[in-house]
């Protein structure tokens, strides 16, 4: 999965924190675009390409390791919700916090590896 990005600041000489906009939060092109506000997300990126702060770079993830990230976070509470209100309410209530549980420790499983594995794979424009 790739994804460009801006170069914000070094954070060592093999690693580098970027600022990724989130567009798939916001369509781009709708009459209402100066209001709709699209944060950006910053992440840490191996830095094998030598970019330097604000430098556009081209940013390669894992598919599988994000997909599977975001299964984790928006599907195991959902399934566990509907497993649990196969048996009844009070389950499906436990089944979606075990769910949301299990998503926040994963989160932070990941985290503390030093998030998900996100390289620069090439300067795109110097700055």
């Amino acid at each position: 999965m790739t994804q460009s990005g801006t170069v914000v600041r070094l954070l060592d000489d093999r690693t580098a924190e970027v600022a990724v906009r989130r567009s798939g939060a916001c369509g781009e092109s709708c009459a209402s675009c100066t209001v709709c506000v699209s944060p950006s997300l910053f992440v840490k990126a191996q830095n094998g390409a030598r970019a330097l702060p604000g430098d556009v770079v081209e940013l390669e993830s894992q598919t599988g390791q994000t997909l599977g990230l975001a299964a984790l976070v928006y599907l195991l509470p959902v399934v566990l919700l509907l497993g649990g209100l196969l048996i009844g309410p009070i389950a499906g209530a436990a089944g979606f916090a075990l769910g949301i549980a299990a998503a926040l420790l994963g989160n932070r499983r990941v985290a503390l590896r030093g998030g998900a594995a996100v390289t620069i794979r090439r300067v795109m424009e110097r700055r």
